[in-house]
């Protein structure tokens, strides 16, 4: 019997080959050393234990399983291991504290911001949205202009004296690559915090050191572990 040939088939529609070029799927070497995206981009790797997401911005490296493989399943491939790298190194402790002590400001009323990275300058900044309507259970904002080269590394919104949680409505807006987190119960020393990694809607969530804080509310920094007219948080 005769081995059937297993190149893939051209794409005659352009449009899917311009969509495979934009995120293509590879099999991950199991012999050679695997050679992770050097420039921004998006690709799907198929290794033996899982399906993965690998992309990288100029504020992140991510590469996080994105799908099992079925039990029994051989695949004649190589192993991912999940991995998160930060441009900028760590979430800096002020900044955080800065947008909280804003936040206790408006509570019980939810305040939206984001910590811009400069990779140019190699710097991140404290941004605070435009409040357009805010009250006790959402919260509607204007985006201010950034620079070419800037991107939002952190996506940030508060729930006032309510529970830090993701709302359906936060699932459907975190499309982007990023790291998102929602403080909340500010009335007290220390709020609770969600915090989770935003991939192109494959949302994991990640660990946090807050629960481990002291009752003072500090905030420890850590290393390396990321619309509409109107964008709303709920």
């Amino acid at each position: 019997m005769e081995r059937a040939e297993c190149a893939p088939a051209a794409l005659p529609d352009p449009r899917d080959a311009l969509l495979h070029h934009q995120c293509p799927v590879l099999p991950v070497p199991r012999f050679g050393p695997f050679a992770p995206l050097a420039q921004p981009g998006q690709r799907m790797l198929l290794a033996s234990n899982g399906l993965f997401i690998e992309v990288r911005t100029t504020a992140l490296y991510a590469l996080q399983r994105a799908g099992q493989v079925a039990p029994g399943l051989a695949l004649p491939y190589g192993r991912l291991q999940p991995q998160l790298e930060l441009a900028y190194g760590r979430l800096p402790r002020t900044l955080i504290e800065a947008f909280m002590d804003a936040a206790r400001l408006v509570a019980p009323h939810e305040l939206a911001g984001a910590l811009v990275y400069d990779p140019l300058a190699g710097l991140l900044e404290l941004v605070l949205h435009t409040s357009v309507l805010a009250h006790a259970q959402r919260v509607e904002y204007r985006l201010p202009p950034l620079a070419p080269q800037q991107v939002v590394a952190l996506d940030l919104h508060s729930h006032g004296h309510g529970p830090a949680f993701f709302s359906e409505g936060d699932n459907l807006d975190d499309r982007g690559m990023c790291l998102a987190m929602v403080v909340g119960d500010l009335q007290h020393a220390r709020p609770s915090v969600a915090f989770r990694l935003c991939l192109n809607g494959l949302l994991l969530p990640q660990p946090h050191p807050w629960q481990h804080a002291p009752d003072t509310g500090g905030i420890d920094e850590w290393r390396d572990t990321g619309s509409s007219p109107t964008p709303a948080k709920e």
